[in-house]
């Protein structure tokens, strides 16, 4: 059995399984969210409490014009509600109609930070909304630090040095081979590489060796990935990247630059220079934790 149902943003008709009454969706034509009513012949039973399911609750906030998100957590024995260290406790989030994933960041960001919930309410064959979080060379943006360091850890052949190298293994202190500056330690940045220089086995990007291939993180959560590499190559790492991103979102004459923007990350492919001699830059961004980095880095009155 189907459910028909009108877009409330295009007015397309839409037919969705009768399995998935009362979840949350996108419109396949113009992308407004959706809340699939409980039943075609069923609109106007009314449900107890104890009988509504959370998207019950959002579909009636809806009604009711409020806005709204709900986030649902199996109580944690451990009596500490971090949700983010959270990782087994099946953090799920309902929201109403009018808001998107953007909106949906935008509320729980500024409700302490736990938005990283979202990502674990999600089922892969449900219509429920992906948070769109962009994976470079298979690491996802919002990965966390410690399963960074568990990915990558190994020791260096000759000296023996622990790897990956981070800055929060020397804080307070300026790396130049991290990009790492004094206040990072302080704000809760850290970054980080999966080689060292004298190595010289630096990753490579679409069959490109990078000059370095940087991680950078804030609260122990993955904000942006930077590969530096010769300008020479960058028609290679463009038609790579558009491969997979596909068209870009946006373009800029001077400096070149190609963005692939989903509203919660993006890729930002920037032209260096042949001479004088500067290196072309790829971006992995996560959008709403590399704001919250801008937030914390001091202004020049600060630093002064």
């Amino acid at each position: 059995m189907t459910i028909e149902i009108q877009c409330p943003g295009c007015s397309a008709i839409l037919r969705v399984s009768e399995e998935l009454a009362g979840q949350q969706g996108k419109c396949q034509h113009c992308g407004k969210s959706i809340t699939v009513p409980s039943g075609s012949g069923n609109r106007s039973k009314k449900l107890s409490l104890a009988d509504a399911t959370p998207d019950d609750m959002a579909a009636e906030l809806s009604r009711r014009d409020r806005s709204a998100v709900l986030v649902m957590f199996d109580t944690p024995d451990s009596g500490v509600y971090e949700l983010r260290d959270l990782m087994n406790a099946k953090v799920r989030c309902y929201s109403t109609n009018d808001m998107d994933d953007s909106k949906t960041l935008q509320a729980l960001g500024s409700l302490g930070r736990i938005a990283q919930g979202i990502d674990q309410s999600r089922e892969p064959d449900s219509v429920l909304m992906n948070e769109k979080l962009l994976d470079f060379k298979g690491d996802r943006l919002g990965m966390s630090l410690a399963d960074f360091k568990k990915k990558y850890k190994r020791k260096t052949g000759g000296i023996g040095m622990a790897l990956p190298w981070c800055s929060s293994d020397s804080p307070g202190q300026r790396l130049q081979g991290l990009l790492s500056e004094t206040w990072h330690s302080k704000c809760g940045i850290v970054h980080a590489r999966i080689d060292l220089p004298v190595e010289n086995n630096s990753p490579t990007v679409a069959g490109v060796k990078t000059e370095l291939f940087l991680y950078q993180f804030i609260d122990a959560r993955l904000f942006r990935m930077t590969a530096f590499f010769d300008t020479d190559s960058f028609h290679l790492v463009r038609e790579a990247v558009m491969e997979k991103q596909g068209t870009p979102t946006s373009e800029v004459a001077d400096p070149v630059q190609f963005v692939w923007d989903n509203g919660v990350c993006a890729a930002q492919l920037i032209r260096g220079k042949v001479r004088p001699k500067r290196a072309s830059m790829l971006h992995y961004v996560h959008n709403r934790l590399f704001k919250e980095m801008e937030q914390r880095a001091p202004n020049i009155t600060e630093d002064l």
